[in-house]
Formats: C-alpha cells, sequence, structure tokens
C-alpha cells in the first residue's frame, strides 16, 4: 500500500511548505503565534498532518494565507510586511508565493515580543510578595 503525497511543482511537500512558513512567520518580531481559528478549522491539512494558522492553497498552491495574533506596541502593517518577508526569504529561491495574505486577528497587550515560552520552573510570574516564613 503506498500512501499519496501531495506536493507542488518544486516536489515540496504542502506539510512541509506550511511548516516552513509557520517557522518564518512564528519568529517574526510582533508576532505572538499563529491562529488556528474557533475549532482548528484554519489550517493546511496534508499527508496527514495539520499545520494550524497556516493555508497553502490547494488549487493554487503558490497562495499562502495566515492568521496571526500579534503584539500591542507595534504597528501591524510593519508586522505583516516582516511576515511576507520572512516567508518570502526562508522559502526562496526554492519555491515562490504569488501572494501572502495575512490577517490579523487578535491584538494582545503585555506580552513579550517572539514566540511564547513556557515556564519550565512553574515559577509563574514575578511577584513583589517575599517568600519568607517569618
Amino acid at each position: 500500500m503506498t500512501t499519496a503525497v501531495s506536493s507542488d511543482a518544486t516536489g515540496l511537500r504542502r506539510a512541509d511548505l506550511a511548516r516552513a512558513v509557520a517557522a518564518a512567520a512564528s519568529f517574526t518580531s510582533g508576532v505572538i503565534r499563529l491562529d488556528g481559528g474557533a475549532v482548528g478549522e484554519f489550517a493546511t491539512y496534508a499527508d496527514g498532518e495539520r499545520v494550524e494558522g497556516v493555508r497553502i492553497g490547494s488549487e493554487d498552491p503558490t497562495r499562502v494565507r495566515l492568521r496571526l495574533v500579534v503584539a500591542y506596541g507595534r504597528p501591524i502593517p510593519e508586522i505583516a510586511a516582516d511576515v511576507d518577508a520572512a516567508v518570502r526569504e526562508r522559502l526562496a529561491p526554492r519555491w515562490r508565493p504569488s501572494r501572502v495574505d495575512i490577517d490579523v486577528v487578535d491584538v494582545v497587550a503585555g506580552v513579550p515580543d517572539g514566540p511564547e515560552v513556557p515556564d519550565v520552573a512553574g515559577r509563574g510570574e514575578a511577584s513583589d510578595h517575599s517568600d519568607s516564613k517569618g
């Protein structure tokens, strides 16, 4: 039994393209995260994978759509221009999107710039409280 792999004319898999687009967008200054929609419906589904927040066109695989949550403070057009440039740079020269559509679906205040990093130490946010016992 063979599994069909969806790819474009360059031979790149749609799932690989979607992951590369997601990575380029995620590490752009001002982007908090990619958004998959209320129930995760905004995604690229290919080769048994699902990449949330990115759609690689099925009829036109050179068209890319992104849904982003961004940080307050930086102008949205600047963030969008940087995401567009990052996506194009990350994928060039092997694959060039004809169009990169960016939808900013939320702006979040008070969140540090860049991708969210989990607090693995479990300390939570810094506080002014002392931990002394007496």
